[in-house]
């Protein structure tokens, strides 16, 4: 009986162990994917302050104001790509 206690134990704690390495996993997935995100994001950001500024009469410089204006564009971006990875996470599960 006690012989069979232990094993059990031990299973349990295997199976608290992968639980935890899974959820360590997708955790570590999700910053990355986050870290991507962003990196795209403030690409986007200055790639789109360059079209503000190309469109004005400042096409050499890139100011604060072209990426206060180009920030909401590339925000809205960021948010439909992640809407995007969401609607795409939630159908690779139901598969």
């Amino acid at each position: 009986m006690i012989c069979h206690a232990n094993r059990n134990d031990r299973l349990d704690r295997h199976g608290a162990n992968r639980r935890l390495q899974t959820k360590v996993s997708i955790e570590t997935q999700s910053a990355k994917a986050l870290d991507q995100r962003k990196t795209i994001s403030a690409n986007e950001t200055t790639e789109q302050a360059k079209r503000i500024a190309a469109k004005g009469d400042s096409t050499n410089w890139l100011t604060l104001l072209h990426y206060q204006q180009a920030a909401p564009i590339a925000m809205e971006s960021f948010m439909l790509a992640i809407a995007s990875d969401q609607t795409a996470h939630a159908d690779r599960k139901a598969v």
